[in-house]
């Protein structure tokens, strides 16, 4: 914009001289502060020709998540210090098997380890000269690391590397610790550096109180149950940040956590990226095989995840599940379909492999739920479900409503569900004692009633 305002600049002047012999004689005095005007204003052009030009070379940026990489000529003039990253992704998910990393070609495979080894080691420079790769190339394989490894919260959303005849030469990474990051001037000298001493803290904190958030979880059930509530754990202890949405894309704006899994843990705020990213770090400390998804939702930038349970993979948005209002919880992002999601979600990063979801194994009413429509007929699927309570494998099953709050009602005052002959006839031959809480669920557009 500036560059085209300033050679407008140019432009208008060059006219107006082109057009004033037709209206008026001149005096010298008045042509030579013109000229004078018009030098300083083909100065400025230039410079902000050349000012967006080195910017259109340099930074790219790329989907959503404006995570920045720039070419430069320098050398970084010394190694910061390292820091140690303990191996703290708990679980029994191997690297191995994370999705993107899974998606790569061999080749792809081993730079990938190599950035891994050299962030979990502190590490600011990656030699990469000897696999070849041209920019595109080496921006993928590091959206892939950055996507697999939400751990890694401290990498700011930037890098720097090195070309020589198109090829890529060095990465230069760049660090976070929440307030400050790792910036250089033109010469390759430090200008400002993330506090390491400070990301080693948070480390350490993020590892000890994700330690008391597992300490929650129960996992005496299946793989849809422990799903569950890792759903649910989030939505209970992360609220959303509405201030660092509003300002995700002002470069002015502050850092923050808020887009990453120490946000949520440690601070209790996120947006949509720490909502995600906290979700597939808990699903890797389990063994669930989850990665992230990037693209629109009604229109604007959000991320949501895939997640693999028996076998096939599903959709699951805990962003917009949380949405806890007078007493009821959202399941209607959970579990769905790509088809399903598809009504308001789109993904959207071409650099990145997206799971291909179809399974309905997992969905809310399937899962976790029956239904009550008649008084006389069996309900759909409430054999299943009040099994799964009575095994333990869930602390509850929910009842479906028609869809109106007027059946919910009915049915906390129990008139349905206990004048059903095939449910009063099933429940007497459980152990599990079950009566109504009184909280009320939504998923799929329909209401629940909890029964615990």
């Amino acid at each position: 914009m500036k560059m085209k305002r300033a050679l407008a600049l140019v432009l208008a002047a060059g006219l107006l001289l082109s057009a004033s012999g037709c209206r008026k004689v001149w005096e010298q005095s008045e042509v030579s502060d013109l000229v004078e005007a018009i030098g300083e204003i083909t100065q400025n052009a230039k410079e902000a020709v050349r000012n967006v030009a080195e910017a259109a070379q340099q930074t790219i940026t790329e989907g959503s998540l404006g995570i920045t990489h720039s070419v430069v000529e320098f050398e970084v003039e010394e190694e910061l210090p390292g820091f140690s990253v303990a191996e703290f992704q708990a679980g029994t998910l191997s690297e191995a098997a994370y999705y993107q990393y899974a998606a790569l070609s061999q080749k792809d495979k081993e730079m990938y380890r190599a950035v891994v080894s050299a962030v979990r080691n502190g590490k600011t420079t990656v030699k990469i000269a000897e696999y070849g790769y041209n920019t595109d190339q080496v921006f993928r394989v590091y959206r892939a690391v950055t996507t697999d490894h939400p751990e890694f919260f401290f990498l700011a959303k930037s890098f720097l590397y090195t070309v020589s005849s198109g090829t890529v030469g060095k990465l230069i990474l760049q660090y976070s610790d929440g307030e400050k990051s790792d910036q250089y001037d033109k010469k390759g000298k430090l200008a400002q550096s993330a506090d390491r001493t400070k990301i080693e803290r948070q480390i350490d904190e993020f590892s000890k109180e994700i330690v008391l958030w597992q300490e929650e979880i129960d996992t005496d059930t299946d793989v849809w149950g422990v799903e569950k509530q890792l759903h649910d754990i989030i939505i209970d202890r992360v609220e959303y940040d509405d201030i660092a949405a509003e300002e995700a894309d002002d470069p002015d704006a502050a850092e923050t956590h808020a887009f990453d899994v120490y946000g949520a843990v440690c601070e209790g705020m996120a947006v949509c990226e720490g909502y995600a990213k906290l979700f597939e770090y808990l699903c890797y400390c389990y063994g669930i095989n989850c990665t992230t998804v990037s693209g629109l939702a009604k229109g604007g930038d959000h991320m949501w995840n895939a997640v693999k349970l028996n076998g096939s993979w599903t959709m699951v948005d805990v962003t917009w599940d949380d949405a806890e209002e007078d007493g009821i919880r959202f399941y209607r992002y959970f579990n769905l379909t790509e088809e399903q999601m598809k009504e308001d979600h789109e993904p959207g990063e071409k650099d990145l492999s997206v799971p291909k979801c179809t399974s309905e194994e997992g969905a809310f009413s399937r899962r976790f739920a029956f239904s009550v429509s008649s008084f006389s007929e069996p309900p759909d699927n409430f054999i299943e479900v009040l099994d799964r309570l009575a095994s333990g494998k869930d602390r509850f099953v929910a009842l479906i409503a028609d869809g109106s709050e007027r059946a919910v009602s009915r049915y906390i005052n129990r008139e349905i569900l206990y004048e059903n002959s095939f449910v009063q006839q099933y429940i007497k031959q459980l152990d599990y004692g079950i009566a109504f809480s009184g909280d009320v669920y939504i998923a799929d557009g329909c209401y629940y009633l909890l029964l615990s």
